[in-house]
């Protein structure tokens, strides 16, 4: 069969414009974005990790418990209300944690605020144990379904063995029985509280006789996620939770999972922290963390997008507010697969091909060339957090003090003809000093037809873009020397394509670290340093063939 993308872009190429294809193919995928996270409250910081899901373009949220830690029920449904249901979204599953269920009534309260919200589709989809309604078990026992993905959702009484001193017998079964004979491609396991040997923070540190469940997920091939702990932590892929075996297939930033394999995620950053780290921070099992060590930023989300049919996931850790900080991405694939019946793929002739960036742009009539440089000292800027300056004597591309940063860049006259064709396009840069790394960015256009000035209240993150051309720096940078970016020729044509074009006006750049980039940096001079700054070099074609469509 079709899907809906396949058939729809040939279909654009030859009946539309760039512009309306842009805003009709957003969102036009076949998977289920996943927001994790964990130890919300429900004030500024908790507000703010929701707002990162949401602009992620997340479909379901799994909050891992410790909803506001002051038994204000009606307040944590409010909150749901304004931050994500109110926004338009639908699909959230919770499980306990130790501030929800200090009393089985307070916790039967917050179970009526869920319930209430559940939306259909997540209530025909889910199951307690044995069959058993979900409503009267949410937040305790859970097995749900929604795409491709199966979630496995424990409460906080249901995983205290210290309490119950049982090998956690019932909680095993229900794994099993939950990811037996089930043909998603992605399995997840939450409950609230982390083993000690994969807590990175200093506090809970300790192991909870929990490893059972943890082994059960990981014979099923599923991620296990939890919170408690108010940090972020992402596991190397294991073949033991309890020998902390770390598997020979571990990669750093792709995660094989099979049956037999898993790794472990905590995120307990959704508003409450960052813990300090402690005993495990650094140990050979631990591949990324989040704590006082690794900046100040008190809020995080994770959002993974999981393909229905399996394939490549790929996910991001944003830390931080306006505009949020991308700490950390990787990519999953998944092998595991229950016995039961998969969905029977039919053939699919491959689509009409899509023209790259990379493709060259046919063009007729002669060829002109322009070199446009910066006007003012305020054209070039830099974005870090809460951050914003224009006085900076260089660019740091794009992280500085360990920290991902934005770079705006405007050229504020651009003399080319409405109606003309960009060839080619890059901009060159001067070394102020040397980086490190081969790092990867992404470029785009502010696509407007006459881009604003820079400001604290128009900053490059709150700018509409064009597709992005990302650029992947393998040369090292000598200082005084100058280096040109990739072509950037195709989103420049965006911006000719779009309405109030007209020569003379400007246009800008926004440049950010590119997803799954290796670490690195590189400096170049702004137009405080070396008086000049980046400039744009442009080969364009009065002709009137269209360019192909922008990747």
């Amino acid at each position: 069969s079709y899907s809906f993308c396949t058939l729809l872009i040939p279909y654009l190429m030859v009946t539309t414009t760039r512009s309306v294809i842009a805003a009709l193919l957003v969102g036009c995928s076949d998977g289920l974005k996943v927001g994790f996270v964990g130890d919300s409250g429900y004030k500024g910081d908790a507000i703010n990790s929701y707002r990162i899901m949401r602009e992620h373009g997340a479909d379901l949220v799994l909050q891992n418990g410790d909803f506001d830690y002051r038994n204000d029920y009606d307040g944590w449904g409010r909150f749901l209300d304004t931050n994500w249901y109110g926004e338009g979204k639908k699909h959230i599953l919770m499980s306990s944690g130790n501030h929800d269920t200090e009393g089985r009534a307070e916790f039967e309260r917050y179970q009526q605020q869920l319930v209430s919200r559940l939306s259909p589709q997540l209530l025909s989809n889910c199951k307690g144990r044995d069959g058993k309604d979900f409503g009267s078990e949410y937040g305790r026992w859970g097995n749900c379904v929604m795409g491709g993905v199966r979630v496995v959702l424990l409460g906080w009484d249901e995983m205290k063995t210290d309490t119950r001193g049982d090998p956690m017998t019932e909680v095993v079964s229900f794994i099993n029985k939950s990811f037996d004979d089930t043909p998603e491609p992605w399995r997840i396991c939450m409950w609230h509280r982390p083993e000690g040997r994969f807590n990175p923070g200093h506090r809970h540190r300790y192991d909870y006789n929990t490893y059972p469940a943890y082994e059960a997920c990981r014979e099923h091939g599923a991620i296990t996620f939890s919170g408690h702990s108010h940090l972020y932590s992402r596991s190397k892929l294991v073949t033991s939770y309890p020998e902390v075996t770390v598997s020979a297939d571990d990669e750093a930033d792709l995660l094989k999972l099979s049956c037999g394999t898993s790794f472990a995620i905590i995120n307990g950053m959704a508003g409450m922290g960052p813990d300090d780290p402690g005993l495990y921070y650094n140990e050979p099992q631990s591949r990324k963390s989040y704590t006082t060590n690794d900046g100040g930023e008190s809020t995080g989300a994770l959002v993974c997008d999981f393909p229905d049919n399996g394939g490549v996931a790929s996910c991001d850790f944003f830390v931080g507010s306006t505009p949020e900080i991308r700490f950390d991405s990787f990519r999953i694939t998944s092998s595991c697969r229950g016995s039961g019946p998969m969905p029977t793929p039919v053939p699919t002739p491959p689509p009409t091909p899509i023209p790259t960036s990379e493709t060259p742009i046919p063009v007729t009539g002669p060829i002109h060339e322009l070199v446009v440089q910066l006007s003012s000292d305020s054209d070039d800027c830099e974005e870090r957090g809460d951050e914003f300056s224009t006085t900076s004597s260089d660019l740091e591309i794009a992280e500085d003090k360990n920290l991902q940063q934005v770079i705006g860049i405007r050229w504020s006259s651009v003399n080319i003809p409405k109606g003309a064709i960009v060839t080619e396009a890059v901009i060159d840069f001067t070394c102020d000093e040397q980086g490190s790394g081969k790092p990867s960015f992404d470029i785009a256009f502010d696509l407007t037809g006459n881009s604003e000035s820079w400001s604290s209240d128009n900053k490059p993150s709150s700018r509409s873009l064009t597709s992005t051309a990302t650029w992947l720096v393998t040369d090292y940078w000598s200082p005084g020397n100058v280096y040109s970016s990739r072509s950037i020729a195709h989103q420049m044509n965006e911006v000719l394509a779009s309405d109030g074009w007209s020569s003379g006006n400007a246009m800008s750049v926004v440049i950010v670290k590119a997803s799954g980039s290796a670490d690195g940096v590189r400096v170049a001079e702004s137009r405080d340093g070396d008086g000049v700054g980046p400039v744009l070099r442009i080969s364009y074609s009065t002709g009137e063939t269209m360019p192909p469509l922008p990747p």
